[in-house]
């Protein structure tokens, strides 16, 4: 049986659910990341690898640093799911 391709928007929800379910988990906060004004106005956040080369795209596409993409994402999803 021929695997359908998935769209980019069901790929981008699937990954907002697992993200969602994925957000319980307790974080451990890292003192070093302290040391530095710059670093203390971040967070990190982990993607499943196989999510990675898309999101490597998606940034590349959108010729921005990682960090502002991720806030424009998170501004986007909130205005669409929840306006």
């Amino acid at each position: 049986m021929p695997k359908e391709k998935i769209t980019r928007e069901e790929l981008g929800k699937q990954m907002m659910e697992t993200t969602i379910i994925k957000s319980n988990i307790k974080k451990v906060k890292n003192p070093s990341n302290d040391q530095y004004e710059s670093l203390r106005s971040r967070t990190s956040i982990k993607i499943h690898r196989d999510f990675k080369p898309l999101f490597d795209e998606l940034v590349a596409e959108e010729r921005e640093n990682k960090i502002d993409f991720v806030d424009a994402l998170l501004v986007f999803y909130a205005q669409e799911k929840y306006p």
